[in-house]
């Protein structure tokens, strides 16, 4: 059975982030996690149900630190 992605609510410690031309979920999960496969934590933390190609330029998205990321348990052992 799939595993369900949790819900991932605002923080205050969450970064934000403008998002530039020619970003893409892959780059920036590498970028901040050190992990593309990590892309599902950037799309449910800013609701992104379909995966664009593209992100819109210009938008802030939220990203959640690694560390909360680490303390809530939502990273594979």
């Amino acid at each position: 059975s799939r595993m369900e992605t949790p819900t991932i609510d605002p923080a205050d410690d969450d970064l934000l982030y403008v998002v530039k031309n020619g970003d893409v979920l892959d780059n920036l999960a590498a970028l901040f996690y050190g992990d593309p496969r990590l892309r599902w934590v950037i799309m449910r933390a800013n609701d992104i149900r379909l995966e664009p190609n593209e992100l819109i330029p210009g938008v802030e998205i939220r990203i959640p630190t690694f560390d909360r990321l680490r303390s809530e348990g939502l990273l594979p052992r």
